[in-house]
């Protein structure tokens, strides 16, 4: 499909200039340790957005939201299905695993 790509094309990519800082390294070059650490950063990065098709199609726009402080220092945050009423007693809390999801102040939320 037009404006779709593989980032593991480019994760392959950054792995080989990491290699060629390795052996520069191995070589006694220790300007090349910045370099290594930020290809090592970039990968990890690319990685997480590839296993999770992250920016996969050109056309998303994603915002990164941080959860705020909560109005009571032990409060937390759930996502709740409305059930497309206003009746809370009909509301379910998302559960993953069998687990409810708790998010905390400074969670970060990745919506499209």
């Amino acid at each position: 499909m037009a404006g779709d790509f593989c980032l593991a094309n480019v994760i392959e990519k950054l792995h080989e200039l990491r290699n060629i800082e390795v052996e520069k390294l191995k070589a006694g070059n220790k300007d090349s340790l910045k370099s290594k650490l930020e290809l090592d950063r970039a990968i990890k990065c690319l990685s997480f957005c590839n296993k999770n098709n992250l920016f996969t199609n050109t056309n998303e726009n994603y915002q990164v939201i941080e959860l705020p402080m909560t109005s009571d220092l032990y409060s937390e945050y759930r996502i709740i299905d409305d059930c497309e009423t206003e009746d809370r007693n009909m509301w379910k809390e998302l559960e993953l695993d069998n687990n409810k999801l708790f998010l905390h102040p400074g969670d970060i939320v990745i919506t499209k």
